[in-house]
């Protein structure tokens, strides 16, 4: 009992630090002779408490792979490896997978009997207050300051490379980073959050007033990041969650969640302006095919789309060298129409037709198919990673683990 309750806190204070991207760097990879973000090979403090936590739960005997779960796990094994092996930087791909793995702990280590899920989620959502705050404050002063052991880079609103708003008359204005390298990674977290406090936050308040409360400031930080991609999420898990309010006759529930819908898609097309036109993510597109032409079958690589992006299109500034912003894409590109294939292969072995109606997979979708940080960062895995181990946790009750045969 006293082993559970350890890694149980452990994972506590996983979920709690999260939001913090505190890394060791020990590889650079080179553009043109400079360093570029998904060139760095880096291994993150939360990544090592889920590991920790993962080889503890091992050497404890306390980790069970429920059997429906064990040819899904072997699949993407196989589409992240063959996608690796034939990579133009292999090294850099392995790098990633590592995250991966990290990602795929924690989906495992949740879903684990000795998990709490109301300790888990309330440490997840305590360690989101921190960021908001910094939030607030990077609107207000219009810069963040720089802390290597936090993970914080330093963001002035004067500065070319940082996320920006303009006023009228032209004022450039920092959006709300958090202690996240980019506001719509930031906007994604809160957006999940709501969602789940909205699914389990009965568990944590009695109160509606105090619901309510939590309610309003996680949606006053989400507003702050001024992401079009998150408050989208938003706007979809409001439909759907409209729509049961519906279905069970709840009509001011209803009426009071389609002027949440009002208002924020009012917000969106009146007052958001973001820094990266609309033709620059549709060039992404027109580049696309040229970049997968030839790796359109194994793919060029987990994480090696900027460096196919160069390969394909030299002599271009290195900060253009990013990410499509298109999960789906992504992932073509990244481990090809084989790894692509393994993957929905293993998504209808899991039978995952009851899950997919979830409303938390429509919050899901406008971040999968307009940013892609879900495939491109850590942050992006462990969030993919927390919400479907909730959700699965919640679907199959606490006890699910019980009646599948352990590992050990």
């Amino acid at each position: 009992m006293q082993k559970e309750s350890f890694l149980n806190g452990l994972l506590a204070l996983a979920f709690f630090l999260l939001p913090w991207q505190t890394r060791w760097m020990f590889g650079f990879h080179l553009l043109d002779g400079q360093t570029y973000e998904y060139g760095i090979l880096s291994i993150y403090m939360v990544e090592m408490l889920v590991m920790g936590c993962f080889f503890l739960a091992l050497l404890f005997k306390r980790f069970i792979i429920p059997d429906r779960f064990a040819l899904p796990v072997i699949l993407c094994l196989i589409a992240f490896g063959v996608s690796t092996f034939f990579s133009i930087d292999p090294v850099l791909s392995l790098g990633q997978c590592v995250h991966v793995f990290s990602a795929i702990c924690l989906f495992f280590l949740l879903l684990q009997p000795w998990a709490k899920a109301p300790i888990l989620l309330g440490s997840f959502l305590g360690g989101l207050i921190i960021p908001i705050l910094l939030g607030f404050f990077q609107i207000l002063t219009g810069s963040s300051p720089a802390s290597s052991w936090l993970g914080l880079a330093f963001r002035e609103a004067a500065h070319l490379g940082d996320s920006v708003l303009f006023a009228p008359d032209g004022t450039r204005i920092l959006r709300a980073y958090g202690s996240f390298p980019h506001p719509n990674i930031f906007g994604g977290y809160l957006a999940v959050a709501l969602f789940l406090f909205w699914k389990f936050g009965q568990d944590f308040f009695q109160s509606r007033w105090m619901r309510g409360i939590v309610f309003c400031f996680l949606g006053i930080g989400l507003v702050l990041t001024f992401s079009q991609s998150a408050w989208l999420s938003l706007v979809a898990g409001a439909i759907v969650l409209a729509g049961e309010l519906f279905r069970n006759h709840k009509w001011s529930l209803m009426i009071f969640g389609i002027g949440i819908f009002l208002f924020i898609t009012g917000t969106i097309f009146f007052l958001v302006t973001e820094t990266q036109s609309s033709s620059q993510r549709i060039d992404q597109y027109h580049d696309w095919p040229t970049v997968i032409q030839d790796s359109w079958l194994v793919g060029s690589g987990m994480g090696s789309y900027p460096l196919a992006l160069h390969v394909s299109f030299p002599s271009q500034d290195v900060w253009s060298y990013q990410p499509i912003h298109n999960v789906f894409f992504l992932v073509i590109s990244d481990i090809g129409i084989f790894g692509f294939c393994c993957l929905i292969l293993g998504l209808f072995l899991l039978k995952s037709k009851d899950f997919l109606r979830e409303p938390i997979v429509f919050v899901f979708l406008p971040l999968l198919l307009f940013d892609h940080y879900l495939w491109s960062f850590w942050s992006g895995f462990a969030l993919l990673a927390l919400a479907s181990g909730f959700v699965v946790k919640e679907r199959q009750g606490k006890e699910v683990l019980d009646k599948e045969n352990p590992m050990f």
